[in-house]
């Protein structure tokens, strides 16, 4: 222990029992109250107004009287607010009041500041997260438990199972791995548990089967296509209790996920993302990361039974083996202004001649060239009904979904067919809000360096409320960046101009008409003479 002379006891009582010492690096405010002398960090927790000029009452409650957050004097507890104060013992030694100023251990610092987390994590309290992680990396501590804790906390708070928040933990947690500053450090690893916060908010539980059976990868499969989720759990707990890991579990869970056009693509982008994370974080998460994952997957819409995909099954089944082309510039003329069934077609037709990979260059420069010619007023215009609707979020998804069938098809090549037609399929559907009329020319990028620099400060300093619309910049982002190093020159092009425009076109968060009119639209189908 360290004691330390703050100032002698007459000198305080001079000063009307309250003082301001500095003791090393440490402000501190001492009160005397009673029989008792008290020590706190004089900056206040909150935004560091100084507790001194503070109001004492006679339970030894202080109140800082920016926002009147109040604190035990005694303890350093928050009693009104969120954040304790530091607080430390005092002695008095021949006149004099003494400090101990050395603190907890290091293990005691972690332990608190966790506790703190998960309290600001409950209650979604986005500066004291980002206060609590701060004091985290000065006190030198691994910031990245507190996104496996996180996961851990809240996965059975997920009544549908993973969302965006996982998915993008893991490509805030690639920012952070990167970052170069504290600033960027603490943007990272406050969004990240933002996000996980925001989705699990005020939620209750939703329990996951409990126990176990064996595990038979082709049991699983069949528990994931008749939608039963307790019993594709119990197997997933099967496959861990054996000493499976992701690795080994992977190309099953991958199969699932391409038996079906699933949910706009999120079932593949959500097992490219979770082997990511789980491999980031370690077995800590595999687990809640597994039964989120499944939970997901099992509720995840099939789009293909949707009649605008009927042709998706047909064109599968007839789908040729891959040809042995393999062109520098993969043009797929067909793919422009193509619907559902031509892009389908299409693919296929290309299928035959070329190998995997052109096909796949093909679709992601059909993908970017749209995403670049999006008419935006189908987004904007609040006049149109459910199935006209459109947003940057159905060409982005394009994206994010073919980056995803780069890394797994990768691993599993027989699965390009199913991820080459599902990539159509994007291509296809939002032909009606496409418009190659339109000129591009403002969006091109000449300096690359300052274009990307440009991206990660736009991702870094967003300035979004709502965790779901930066979510979808930083991983549009970095699966365009990523997707770059695997095309040809044009392409590149394409994508680079897509991402400026779609980072920098006004896009509304919440579309107030368009709802009433949708809504007067549907109910109004009842009441007609």
């Amino acid at each position: 222990m360290s004691w330390e002379k703050a100032i002698g006891l007459e000198d305080l009582r001079a000063k009307g029992g309250t003082a301001v010492v500095r003791l090393g690096t440490k402000q501190l405010a001492l009160f005397e109250r009673g029989d008792n002398v008290y020590a706190i960090d004089n900056r206040c927790p909150h935004e560091g107004y100084p507790l001194s000029q503070g109001t004492v009452d006679g339970k030894c409650v202080l109140t800082c009287q920016w926002h009147n957050w109040k604190f035990d004097l005694a303890t350093g507890k928050c009693l009104l607010g969120q954040d304790d104060v530091a607080r430390y013992p005092t002695d008095i030694q021949n006149g004099a009041i003494m400090v101990e100023t050395t603190g907890p251990s290091k293990e005691q610092i972690e332990a608190k500041l966790m506790a703190a987390l998960r309290r600001a994590f409950d209650k979604r309290e986005y500066g004291r997260m980002a206060r609590e992680l701060t004091r985290m990396d000065f006190n030198g501590l691994d910031l990245v438990q507190v996104i496996s804790g996180a996961i851990c906390w809240s996965f059975e708070r997920f009544e549908y199972g993973m969302t965006h928040a996982h998915a993008a933990a893991v490509d805030w947690l690639s920012l952070y791995d990167r970052a170069t500053d504290r600033e960027d450090r603490i943007i990272c690893m406050t969004e990240a548990l933002d996000h996980l916060s925001n989705d699990a908010l005020d939620k209750p539980r939703f329990p996951y089967a409990e126990g176990t059976k064996p595990w038979n990868a082709d049991g699983f499969l069949q528990a994931f296509e008749a939608e039963d989720e307790p019993t594709a759990i119990q197997l997933i707990r099967g496959a861990l209790a054996e000493g499976r890991g992701w690795d080994d579990l992977e190309e099953t869970i991958t199969r699932a996920a391409l038996a079906h056009y699933a949910d706009f693509g999120h079932s593949l982008i959500y097992v490219q993302k979770t082997g990511e994370l789980v491999s980031r974080l370690g077995n800590d998460v595999l687990e809640p990361m597994l039964c989120l994952l499944v939970r997901d997957m099992i509720y995840a819409t099939r789009e293909e039974l949707i009649p605008e995909f009927r042709h998706y099954g047909e064109t599968l089944k007839t789908l040729p083996a891959f040809g042995s082309g393999n062109p520098a510039n993969p043009e797929m003329p067909g793919l422009r202004d193509a619907s559902i069934h031509q892009a389908l077609t299409h693919t296929s037709e290309h299928v035959a001649r070329w190998q995997h990979d052109a096909v796949f260059r093909g679709l992601v420069r059909a993908c970017a060239e749209n995403m670049l010619c999006f008419d935006t007023s189908f987004d904007t215009e609040p006049h149109q009904e459910v199935q006209f609707g459109k947003n940057w979020l159905q060409f982005t998804h394009a994206l994010t979904f073919a980056e995803a069938a780069r890394i797994l098809c990768g691993k599993y090549p027989d699965l390009w067919g199913k991820s080459l037609l599902q990539m159509a399929c994007f291509v296809g559907r939002n032909k009606a809000a496409v418009d190659f009329g339109m000129d591009v020319s403002e969006w091109l990028i000449n300096d690359v360096v300052a274009f990307e620099r440009e991206v990660y400060r736009i991702i870094t300093d967003h300035g979004l409320s709502e965790p779901i619309r930066p979510c979808h910049l930083l991983k549009t982002g970095l699966a365009t960046l990523s997707l770059i190093n695997h095309v040809d020159e044009h392409t590149v092009t394409l994508l680079r101009a897509a991402l400026n425009r779609y980072f920098h076109t006004p896009s509304k968060s919440k579309h107030v008409r368009r709802t009433a009119y949708q809504a007067i639209s549907l109910v109004g189908k009842d009441f007609e003479v």
